[in-house]
């Protein structure tokens, strides 16, 4: 399936496996994912999705595989090299190369240290590896679609990192926030609900912010995240548009 245009709501906010389940809902090719996931020669790696139904919804979900053994941090050079191992398009890896880099120069500005110095740290483990080559690879398999967004919901609190206990949204968050002008919206949600890597996708990919996109959808895909909100479904929407002749 090719699409022309993708729009993403994120009713209860933005993850990597959200997004990656999302997309996989709508319809891309699950069989390059796993190519490229394979293709890394990992132990116990692969795609893994559970339907499951959110406040009534039905979403999938992408099981977490845990890795004891996985360093507790990369350089941008290590997870460059991991992605640049993957058997997938070029377009995929650029995608994922251009994700990476965008997280490591926030992380550079917050903890003021150079790009290339950067110990990436949650977003640097297998799992949020395989997310964002997962995210290019999906998108690839889609066409490369025009992407849009809603604005992000933050919720508030505080969140346990391997940089200590920060407040949410946390400081990469928010430096995203402010240097690609992805719009947050406070919401009534105790925790995180906005992820580095999430904001990371979208400050590479995503064109413009819209509260509803123009036109009915073909397609629509739903990720579920891990936690559940009084208030609101923890999911994401992906709205997919086909070619017009």
């Amino acid at each position: 399936m090719r699409l022309a245009r993708l729009h993403l709501e994120p009713v209860g906010g933005i993850a990597g496996d959200m997004l990656l389940a999302a997309l996989c809902d709508l319809g891309a090719d699950q069989r390059e994912i796993r190519r490229a996931f394979a293709s890394l020669r990992l132990p116990r790696l692969g795609l893994s999705l559970r339907r499951v139904r959110v406040q009534g919804e039905s979403a999938l979900a992408l099981r977490s595989i845990p890795f004891r053994s996985d360093p507790e941090h990369r350089h941008l050079g290590e997870i460059l090299t991991v992605i640049d191992c993957a058997r997938a398009s070029p377009r995929a890896k650029r995608l994922a190369r251009r994700i990476f880099r965008t997280l490591a120069r926030a992380e550079g500005h917050v903890h003021q240290r150079a790009t290339h110095d950067v110990h990436l740290h949650e977003v640097g483990q297998l799992d949020s590896i395989l997310d964002v080559l997962g995210i290019a690879v999906a998108l690839d398999t889609l066409g490369a679609p025009e992407i849009t967004s809603a604005p992000l919901p933050v919720g508030s609190g505080h969140v346990k990192t391997r940089h200590g206990i920060l407040s949410v949204p946390v400081p990469v968050v928010r430096d995203l926030s402010a240097r690609y002008a992805v719009p947050l919206v406070s919401v009534p949600v105790l925790g995180e609900t906005v992820t580095p890597t999430g904001i990371a996708v979208l400050a590479a990919v995503c064109r413009r912010y819209v509260l509803v996109p123009r036109g009915r959808p073909d397609r629509v895909g739903v990720g579920a995240g891990h936690r559940r909100f009084a208030d609101r479904p923890n999911v994401l929407r992906a709205y997919g548009f086909l070619w017009r002749a």
